[in-house]
């Protein structure tokens, strides 16, 4: 019986342990978001992820606004990857994660940063039910969204997964708004051109 509950117990530690895990990768990223360190930022993304969730995002916008269906395998996709890959590369630089999080925004470049727009903080994030709420856990993967206040469409949705034994930030999905404004300055810069 003894054998059994201490099994029991391990168990129950070691899920435990696995459900805080990812909060733990949370807060490290929202520690070094706020005091804008890079390096500690740089050390808990991937970069390349990144950059493929994000212009996915981009061309199934640019999709959108402009009335295109462009395919993944066209031509075209090429032609707007190319015109994207500047803007997302900025994003996606380890400096650019850290300035999109904390400020909410991602350059002055793409127009002015509105007045209601939040970063990565944990005011944004919400107490422990709102993380709790707003975020999703798989075995392999953990995302929440934020800020909290906010509806869906406003929100960011930072999506970790495993890479060996660390959690690192592989996704970041951009409210709708900030995708609008980037597809707006791909099709202003491909107007130019």
């Amino acid at each position: 019986m003894r054998k059994t509950l201490l099994i029991i117990g391990i168990a129950v530690v070691l899920w435990i342990a696995w459900l805080l895990w990812p909060l733990a990768a949370l807060n490290a990223l929202v520690r070094a978001v706020q005091a804008r360190n890079v390096p500690a930022v740089a050390a808990q993304i991937d970069a390349d992820a990144i950059r493929r969730s994000l212009t996915d995002q981009i061309v199934e916008t640019y999709n959108r606004v402009t009335g295109s269906n462009i395919s993944r395998s066209s031509l075209i996709v090429a032609i707007a990857g190319s015109v994207a890959d500047p803007l997302v590369a900025k994003i996606v630089s380890p400096d650019g994660v850290a300035v999109l999080l904390q400020s909410g925004w991602v350059s002055a470049e793409i127009d002015e940063r509105p007045v209601d727009v939040q970063g990565l903080s944990a005011l944004a994030l919400g107490g422990a039910w709102q993380i709790f709420l707003n975020s999703n856990r798989g075995f392999d993967r953990y995302s929440i969204s934020f800020p909290a206040n906010k509806p869906m469409p406003e929100r960011f949705r930072l999506e970790w997964r495993m890479r060996g034994p660390k959690w690192r930030l592989a996704s970041i999905r951009l409210p709708d708004r900030l995708v609008e404004r980037l597809v707006q300055q791909i099709v202003r810069v491909q107007q130019r051109n």
